[in-house]
């Protein structure tokens, strides 16, 4: 959206004014997704929300989705705790292969690598050694291109501390293929 109303060579630029809402709070969001499960007759675990956040980095849509397939791998009366997650992950990923096998299609060898280094090892210190080693990637120099790459290509950002999967669910997507 940013984009529509932002870029110079948009034809809506400046058309509206630009709002930044920050995420929203676990608090609130919590109470408004227990709220909704029990409306279904269901309730949830203490913990299952929490770990939701943590899965779902914080991304309100993911958690959404996420919440969607816990939903729906559950039944009447149950009481949806972290026994189900794994399930539930397993929908996502089934429901999304086909987008995440297309995504990596597209990009290089190097930059599957580097995406499946930062699924393992996170984003905090991409040009450690530790990074460039497991990355296998012959010149450490390229790692910064390749990330402002895959980030113009809107599968990671930056977000002032560390590079983030934009999609959390494909980071787990990558490594639970290394299972295989």
């Amino acid at each position: 959206m940013d984009e529509i109303f932002n870029h110079p060579d948009s034809a809506f630029l400046k058309s509206a004014l630009s709002l930044f809402i920050g995420p929203l709070s676990h608090q609130d969001f919590v109470g408004y997704l227990s709220a909704k499960v029990r409306t279904g007759n269901r309730t949830n675990a203490t913990n299952v929300l929490t770990r939701t956040f943590e899965l779902t980095d914080s991304v309100t849509g993911d958690i959404q989705q996420f919440c969607e397939a816990l939903w729906t791998i559950s039944n009447d009366r149950d009481v949806i705790g972290n026994e189900m997650i794994p399930a539930a992950i397993h929908l996502v990923f089934a429901r999304e292969q086909k987008s995440y096998e297309v995504m990596l299609a597209r990009l290089v060898d190097s930059h599957v690598r580097i995406l499946q280094t930062l699924a393992e090892l996170g984003g905090e210190q991409p040009t450690s050694a530790a990074f460039v080693r497991r990355a296998a990637v012959s010149n450490p120099s390229a790692i910064g291109p390749a990330l402002k790459r895959l980030a113009y290509q809107k599968i990671v950002f930056h977000d002032g501390k560390r590079w983030r999967f934009t999609n959390p669910f494909f980071g787990a997507w990558l490594l639970s293929r290394q299972d295989v």
